[in-house]
């Protein structure tokens, strides 16, 4: 199954070969770590609930189309969304308070 720490705070491996297009990030968990979702070719779609709020990246979730980030989420790497060139729904309650700009001038862009 999915792995989270511990004290459930952080969620660290989803796993590659889960079935399912759509997954509600649970939420109790308040940070997503680094290459959490890392070739989870399944997921179309992640839904990451408010009170999340730090995600490194989804490098690399090939058919990940749609994401909701909340408003919550104050920090997300530059390299957010690497090699996820089916994403194309990025949803944000918020705004997300520290993005790297590299993001914005070199990626596909978003609504913040």
């Amino acid at each position: 199954g999915v792995l989270f720490s511990v004290d459930r705070n952080s969620l660290h491996t989803y796993p590659a070969g889960k079935s399912g297009e759509v997954y509600c990030v649970p939420g109790d968990i308040r940070s997503i770590e680094s290459g959490a979702f890392t070739g989870c070719s399944n997921l179309t779609r992640i839904e990451v609930p408010e009170g999340i709020e730090y995600m490194q990246w989804l490098i690399g979730v090939d058919n990940l189309t749609g994401i909701v980030l909340p408003s919550s989420l104050s920090y997300i790497s530059f390299q957010m969304f690497e090699y996820c060139d089916a994403l194309t729904d990025i949803r944000n309650r918020g705004t997300v308070g520290k993005i790297a700009a590299e993001y914005k001038q070199h990626r596909k862009p978003f609504a913040f």
